[in-house]
């Protein structure tokens, strides 16, 4: 699959990464609005064309897929103008801003094209040990799953320079940068909770930079904790009736322990790759054949959604100052 890009940033620099390790996987073209920046990125990672315009970009016959990682506010302008030329996308968490703006993302899909939002622990294989070993614990009744860490851009801000990651305006914040993670592995493990009570930190621009959700299900509760001024050193944990299981922060699923009521902690075996995008770069370019199981996975994503709007909600969370929640 031949693939454009739009975004050259770290996060884009490790899809590549995985994407040298993936059979059928082919960088064509890079977009920038920076032209030059385009061509300096293009030379650096083997692609043959560059750039900076979206047009461009979504007519071009050497592009089959596009992956997008720019800040989220413009994933669904960007994602509806690709896959309404009949260009697949596969687009960096949060897909979207709104449900409302993924579901217009979907609409253009429907001419044949596909759309994925790039979730790493949905598709890593620690997620489908995970699951196989929930039973050992027994009945579920509570869960924390945690994704607290400092972004390496908070300096910065508090010396006084705003960059993306803390401009509300980007559709950014701990929620849709962090939290996001949380939402999705809760949906994978235990579906969709009947009722989410949240609270939020905001800081002197308004960005919310942390928060805690509260899900309530029939018969468990789950807390969500995430930040990017705060670390957390914690494990996530799974309490069963009849045991616990721990593991590593929630983007990765990595070093699980399974811990049976009244014995020793156990290490269970979970060998993941090092670069861990490399199972979402896999599964889109499978599902991508598949419109069908893509609807399956969007619909998880729809689920997200649905709560992160309710969450914005609660705590006033607004990325313009008339938005309307």
């Amino acid at each position: 699959m031949r693939f454009g890009i739009i975004g050259t940033n770290f996060v884009t620099d490790w899809l590549l990464q995985a994407g040298r390790q993936c059979d059928g996987f082919a960088l064509t073209t890079v977009y920038s609005r920076d032209l030059e920046r385009a061509r300096v990125y293009a030379k650096a990672n083997g692609a043959a064309y560059a750039t900076d315009s979206l047009e461009v970009l979504a007519n071009s016959p050497h592009v089959d897929a596009v992956y997008i990682a720019s800040p989220t506010a413009l994933h669904c302008e960007q994602a509806v103008r690709m896959l309404s030329a009949g260009k697949h996308v596969l687009c960096e968490k949060p897909v979207a801003s709104s449900r409302a703006a993924l579901e217009a993302m979907l609409a253009a899909a429907s001419s044949g094209a596909v759309v994925m939002e790039a979730m790493r622990p949905a598709y890593s294989p620690a997620l489908s040990r995970l699951q196989a070993v929930m039973p050992e614990i027994g009945v579920v009744r509570r869960a924390g799953l945690s994704m607290c860490k400092i972004s390496s851009r908070y300096d910065k801000f508090r010396a006084g320079e705003v960059l993306n990651a803390f401009n509300p305006a980007l559709a950014n914040g701990a929620l849709m940068d962090l939290g996001v993670y949380c939402v999705h592995v809760m949906l994978r493990l235990f579906g969709a909770p009947a009722n989410v009570q949240a609270a939020c930190v905001k800081l002197h621009n308004g960005i919310e930079a942390s928060g805690t959700i509260l899900a309530s299900y029939t018969d468990k509760v789950v807390s969500l904790e995430y930040s990017k001024i705060t670390d957390d050193r914690q494990a996530c944990a799974i309490h069963g009736e009849d045991g616990s299981i721990y593991f590593s922060d929630v983007s990765t699923l990595r070093d699980i322990r399974l811990a049976r009521r009244g014995a020793d902690m156990e290490t269970i075996e979970n060998p993941v790759a090092e670069h861990d995008m490399v199972y979402e770069l896999e599964a889109f370019m499978r599902l991508a054949q598949s419109p069908a199981d893509m609807r399956r996975e969007n619909a998880y994503s729809l689920e997200a959604m649905r709560i992160l709007d309710a969450v914005r909600k609660q705590c006033d969370i607004r990325f313009a100052p008339n938005e309307v929640l």
